[in-house]
């Protein structure tokens, strides 16, 4: 049986300290160092966009027993079978392919001379 976060728990049992039903209360308390989260790169590389790099969210290794079978999870776009592919569809199907590629090795933050963040998209395979 898999919780709300899809960790394996038929195959890897864990303690559990604290169950939420939001994101963005697990997100917190890891930013807060107080838990750890278990979600997709994605998330990890969205998250870390929009915060201060002290709360950057950071890999730990995962224990043996959680393989790449075990990460992969199928999003699925539903419409009617009556319903006609639409422009919109076609657009939101695009962005989340796109938003599941992203890595958190793959955002890189600047701050300019007038003090803002800036942030864009680099190549390579982590650092």
């Amino acid at each position: 049986m898999r919780g709300l976060d899809g960790w394996p728990d038929e195959r890897v049992p864990r303690t559990v300290r604290y169950a939420v039903d939001m994101l963005e209360t697990a997100l917190d308390l890891a930013r807060r160092g107080v838990g750890v989260v278990y979600v997709p790169t994605f998330v990890v590389a969205l998250h870390n966009r929009t915060v201060n790099a002290r709360h950057a969210l950071h890999a730990l290794p995962l224990p043996k027993g959680i393989d790449a079978s075990v990460r992969r999870r199928d999003i699925l776009l539903v419409k009617r079978r009556s319903t006609e592919e639409s422009a919109d569809m076609k657009k939101i199907a695009k962005a989340l392919r796109d938003v599941c590629r992203l890595e958190p090795w793959s955002i890189k933050a600047t701050v300019d001379a007038t003090g803002i963040q800036r942030l864009g998209a680099t190549s390579g395979t982590g650092s």
